[in-house]
């Protein structure tokens, strides 16, 4: 799960369309390359503990990621958060490793206002880890340099390339999934993956359901919203039931937005009196209630940990971030008929400073130095652990203070159980990722993979603190 590149969404007025998708992608076929013979993974039995970045813990074993045909990527991408390979558990013995493969040509002529350099080749490997054999292995060419590949619980996965979205499996057979009539850029799940989150941008025309029938369905305060003209691009937004591929939800928005959604609706940060926000969970077909305030000098980003539980992430003077966790559904006295307008939530912090001191209600926080730059989250299946990568920097970065080279110090790692804030593992990987798709968590939060030093490192961790959020 690789997350943190976009800004939240804004309140949407979402319209349900409820349209079952009339086609499906056609599958693709990809060359595949054999690979030399690989070792077997070197199991760790002690580490020097005065070396320079030693992780908390030493890793249980490593696979030497070279004879994969892996390289890392030259510095000079660094900035460019360019996404350059994916890292995921298909189950607790399992890995997906793949990576863009330098110095293929395309098989194919860019298109369009693609350039030569958006065309990539990348490698898939599926890897036993006890073994370290190649279970399976293929190679796709993909269109740009953005995140291309979400895990699913059922040893499946993901794969978005330019306006189509495919199914993979554990064998990397591939099949159509969706396709759109633009360009998809994101895709988002729920924790327990009953739905599907879309961002797309395409022409006016392309609001109608993905491969829509001849005559599609078009919503006309879409078409004619905002004073957009017929010929202006779209950004939309698009919830889908993983399951059956049923459009539920769309919704055109201003630019490339997140919608952390969990249950039956989804969170976001509503601007109160001053630094106040006030964090708010909005069903879809009833009214929002206000969960906890935060103070934060920047619009709070949210990320949702587990069911019923989101990490929101706020500015602090001097450049850090201070995190809360926040649990729904904590206090009951917290008016729950507050009406879906962002007006109505935000009076009841202006209007009522007791209750939006009552509202304050954290499972956890923690405070993150402004040299730490860059956040990228990914969380285990079952909502136990999560994983925060950031960039370690000189300096804070800002306007007048941006990025250098010389100034990177590393990729800092830091795996927090969900039920308590605290952490349960902590290393720095070299080289630094800045699109991440170096490291991952087991479905069942017991094991952590990172991509460091020519080789992927698995770490065994101790039973997670069970997660006591309420249930609805």
């Amino acid at each position: 799960m690789k997350k943190g590149h976009f800004p939240a969404v804004p309140r949407l007025q979402l319209c349900l369309l409820c349209l079952v998708l009339a086609a499906q992608a056609p599958a693709q076929d990809f060359a595949q390359q054999p690979l030399p013979p690989i070792p077997a993974p070197t199991k760790k039995k002690h580490a020097d503990r005065n070396a320079k970045n030693q992780p908390s813990a030493p890793p249980t074993l490593e696979i030497p990621v070279t004879p994969l045909g892996y390289a890392p990527p030259a510095p000079f991408y660094i900035g460019n958060r360019y996404t350059q390979a994916s890292l995921n558990f298909l189950d607790e013995d399992t890995l997906l490793f793949t990576f863009r493969v330098p110095g293929l040509i395309a098989r194919e002529h860019p298109t369009g206002d693609q350039s030569r350099q958006s065309v990539r080749n990348i490698r898939a490997l599926v890897l036993s880890i006890s073994t370290g054999q190649v279970l399976a292995e293929a190679l796709w060419t993909l269109h740009d340099n953005g995140p291309y590949l979400w895990a699913l619980n059922n040893h499946h996965f993901l794969l978005r390339d330019q306006n189509s979205v495919q199914l993979g499996d554990a064998n990397l057979h591939l099949e159509g999934f969706l396709r759109f009539p633009g360009s998809v850029h994101f895709l988002e799940l729920d924790p327990a993956q009953r739905f599907l989150v879309v961002d797309s941008i395409e022409a006016p025309a392309g609001i109608a359901p993905p491969k829509a029938s001849p005559e599609p369905t078009q919503d006309p305060a879409l078409a004619s919203a905002d004073g957009k003209s017929a010929t202006d691009n779209q950004y939309l937004l698009r919830i889908f039931q993983l399951d059956t591929r049923k459009m539920l939800f769309l919704s055109r928005i201003n630019g490339i937005a997140r919608l952390p959604i969990d249950g039956e609706g989804y969170y976001e940060p509503l601007r109160g009196k001053g630094n106040n926000w006030v964090i708010s969970y909005q069903t879809f077909r009833g009214p929002a209630s206000n969960l906890a305030t935060v103070e934060s000098s920047c619009t709070p980003s949210i990320e949702v940990l587990a069911h019923n539980l989101v990490l929101t992430s706020a500015c602090v003077n001097g450049g850090g971030r201070h995190l809360f966790a926040i649990p729904r559904g904590l206090d009951p006295e917290l008016p729950k008929d507050l009406a879906s307008q962002s007006a109505a939530i935000t009076s009841t912090t202006k209007d009522h400073p007791k209750d939006s001191e009552k509202a304050k209600r954290y499972q956890w926080e923690t405070s993150i130095p402004a040299t730490e730059v860059w956040p990228l989250l990914a969380t285990a299946a079952n909502g136990s652990r999560l994983v925060r990568a950031t960039l370690e920097v000189a300096h804070p970065i800002g306007p007048t203070n941006p990025l250098q080279l010389e100034d990177l110090r590393g990729q800092s790692l830091h795996v927090y159980d969900t039920a308590t804030g605290k952490i349960a593992l902590s290393l720095t990987v070299t080289p630094p990722l800045d699109g991440g798709g170096n490291f991952a968590l087991s479905p069942a939060g017991n094991r952590f993979a990172a991509l460091n030093n020519g080789s992927i490192q698995v770490f065994d961790l101790p039973p997670a603190p069970p997660i006591t959020t309420p249930q609805h």
